[in-house]
């Protein structure tokens, strides 16, 4: 316990093992007596954070048994996983709930006191040695957060787990529950640390205080005296530090000090009153006896006996994860609807669209402007829409993928797979339903062959911009910055494709730019492929030349020279595998980033 800012969620981090790369953390971990890294820590033990962050499509039941499957071991069978999954719900009271969904603000789901209990769950279906939990009663009412104190006492007490938890402001009755309380304080002594001010059984915090010279009144929440009386920079009285005989520092309130009663006029304590307060406190506990707590941790019969292998949840493995991610990614697809039914809708509207713009496109010179204009914007539609659906759904997905990883559910492949597997349908059949829809509607040459190539070619921009789309998200932790920040990635791409600026001449500085666009290579394919052997009809009054074809028009495009359509559809395959690495190395760097 303690005030706002006083380390308690940061101590947790650290014992837990959830430190971030660039912290400075000094000291050493011991369990059992034997020191553990963060890596062991956290295959000991489960954390619960303090926000709850479930995937808002999955049912309680499946979040549970998703759980249940990845973190319990390989060898034991799933329909005993399952039914460890079941007996949680049981435990946490979650029956009635498992077929409902988390939900979300778009999506009507669970109360936030049953989010909590799930949240738990996913975490108690293993059986950790150890359980970290931050502010577990954090938003519940006093009902919801006396059910899940009371779940945690009695599995501390029932199947012996160590459970260590933060807590703000508890009730009289969830403050009661607990058996060692640490107390911690802002400011630091001598560079000694962290600022604790007491550590000990529950029942002795009111002795403890009392003894310093802060009386607990009758009737009230000890929690309630703690912020109040001792740790509140608004105290009743001014304060004097006295010394006891035995040289034990002492807080007293001035009236005890000087004769005035306790209940005198109210005072504000200055910053400066207020630390030198917490700095006495803090000298208080250095110079106390050591409490049956320590003593207990330090036990001769605790120390060097180590951590069992049985203590040590181990990851499922690959072949596990990856359909598990991959069917649990397929079904948030399904259910969510600006995913998959908002792609299809989507893909038709704006199809339809197009074709009825550039409908039945003539063969005489002023289609020719129209058949670029098309295939362009066929082309950067196909890119910016693929780019912004999958930075939108990833950017939002990637807290839980964050969140679950920490917490070492799966690893990085298993879920970069399993996600582009299921991803992969989508920039498939999208660019391939809305060339079906375009093709003919605009009036592009009527040939197998030709369609086929299209098609392709709007299948390998759709990837291509999936692949940006990931690598983009991964760079930046906040999707709002994300978004803001894609058009600075895309609109060089979009300039130098080859249809605002000729290819050649642009200039020497800015060339470069045009061999890492997909959408250059995206609309030369396109054009190649449709004003290739394309016969134009030239009107009198249009001013083209008789014999004015579509392999005149690539070369005044400056596409005479740049590889037939083949070619730049091979670089676009090329170009996508090189995205999705890209994006898989800003995914580890993401992650690195979190944690050690």
């Amino acid at each position: 316990m303690g005030a706002s800012g006083a380390g308690k969620t940061t101590l947790l981090n650290v014992l837990a093992g959830f430190t971030k790369s660039q912290d400075k953390v000094e000291g050493s971990i011991t369990v059992n007596g034997l020191p553990v890294d963060s890596g062991k820590m956290r295959r000991i033990s489960g954390f619960v954070h303090q926000e709850d962050v479930i995937l808002h499509t999955m049912t309680v039941r499946e979040a549970l048994v998703f759980g249940a499957i990845l973190k319990l071991p390989s060898t034991m069978p799933r329909p005993q996983k399952v039914q460890r999954a079941l007996d949680i719900a049981a435990l946490l009271n979650l029956q009635k709930s498992l077929d409902s969904m988390v939900g979300s603000s778009m999506l009507k789901g669970i109360s936030g006191g049953e989010k909590r209990r799930l949240s738990l769950g996913i975490e108690m279906v293993t059986e950790p040695a150890i359980l970290f939990l931050d502010e577990p009663s954090s938003g519940l009412d006093a009902f919801n957060a006396f059910k899940v104190v009371h779940i945690l006492r009695s599995v501390a007490h029932r199947h012996g787990r160590t459970i260590l938890c933060t807590i703000h402001q508890p009730s009289s009755e969830v403050f009661h529950m607990f058996d060692d309380l640490i107390i911690l304080a802002d400011g630091q002594v001598e560079g000694a640390g962290l600022g604790v001010i007491y550590l000990g059984e529950v029942e002795g915090m009111v002795d403890w205080f009392g003894g310093l010279g802060y009386r607990c009144p009758t009737y009230t929440n000890p929690a309630d005296y703690l912020f109040m009386e001792v740790l509140n920079s608004q105290v009743r009285a001014e304060e004097v530090t006295q010394t006891s005989g035995d040289g034990t520092a002492r807080v007293a309130p001035a009236g005890e000090a000087s004769g005035r009663g306790t209940h005198g006029d109210a005072a504000e304590a200055s910053p400066s009153g207020e630390d030198a307060r917490i700095t006495t406190l803090i000298k208080a506990w250095k110079t106390r006896d050591e409490t049956a707590m320590q003593r207990s941790a330090t036990s001769r019969e605790l120390l060097e006996t180590g951590i069992s292998k049985e203590a040590e949840n181990t990851a499922a493995a690959f072949w596990i994860q990856v359909p598990l991610l991959a069917q649990r990614a397929a079904r948030n697809a399904w259910r969510n609807p600006l995913v998959a039914k908002g792609k299809l809708a989507q893909t038709i509207f704006l199809s339809v669209v197009v074709g009825l713009i550039f409908l039945r496109i003539g063969d005489d010179q002023r289609g020719v402007q129209d058949r670029q204009g098309s295939l362009f914007f066929l082309v950067v539609q196909g890119m910016f829409g693929s780019v912004m659906g999958v930075l939108t759904v990833f950017g939002a997905e990637k807290a839980v993928f964050q969140r679950e990883y920490g917490n070492r559910m799966y690893g990085l492949p298993a879920y970069f797979i399993s996600r582009w597997l299921v991803e992969l349908p989508f920039h498939v059949v999208c660019p391939v339903l809305s060339a079906v829809i375009c093709y003919w509607l605009i009036g592009y040459q009527n040939k197998a062959e030709r369609f086929g190539w299209f098609a392709l070619t709007m299948v390998l921009m759709d990837t291509c911009g999936a692949g940006l789309g990931i690598f983009v998200s991964c760079l930046f932790n906040d999707l709002s910055v994300a978004l803001s920040v894609m058009p600075m990635f895309l609109l060089p791409l979009m300039v130098f494709s080859g249809f605002f600026v000729n290819s050649n001449t642009i200039p020497p500085y800015f060339s470069w730019i045009q061999y890492i666009s997909p959408m250059h290579y995206g609309f030369i394919a396109l054009a190649k492929n449709e004003f290739s052997g394309l016969q134009i009809k030239c009107k009198p009054d249009q001013g083209c030349a008789e014999g004015y074809n579509g392999d005149m028009v690539l070369r005044n495009m400056g596409f005479d020279d740049k590889g037939s359509v083949q070619q730049n559809a091979g670089i676009l395959f090329a170009m996508m595998w090189g995205l999705l690495i890209l994006a898989y190395v800003a995914l580890f760097l993401a992650v690195r980033r979190l944690t050690k």
